[in-house]
């Protein structure tokens, strides 16, 4: 879907769930690996939560995986009760997300 500094984002529009909040799945692949706390990672899964109607979102659930595109061992699971929504910033990579989750029929 877009590419970030050392990144390609996809996105996994099958995942796509609507209700108050809408949720979608995202993959970040790394093109050379990264590193959280002495381990080394290719990928990170998210799952984000949308407001539609208040144009915020805020990660839900975040995985880490040391092969490419969720792949590989899992580590650091980060399922949360979820940080505050933030609004989304027109322009930006979120906001792409943001329009592709909120415009799923």
């Amino acid at each position: 879907m877009a590419a970030e500094n050392n990144a390609d984002v996809l996105a996994d529009t099958s995942s796509i769930r609507k209700g108050k909040v809408t949720k979608m799945t995202h993959v970040r692949d790394y093109r050379t690996p990264a590193e959280w706390s002495g381990t080394k990672y290719s990928s990170e899964k998210y799952v984000v939560d949308y407001d539609c109607e208040g144009r915020r979102s805020g990660i839900s659930d975040r995985r880490f995986y040391t092969g490419p595109m969720g792949t590989g061992s899992m580590f650091n699971y980060g399922a949360t009760s979820g940080p505050p929504m933030k609004p989304v910033a027109a322009g930006t990579l979120d906001d792409a997300l943001w329009k592709l989750a909120c415009s799923a029929r």
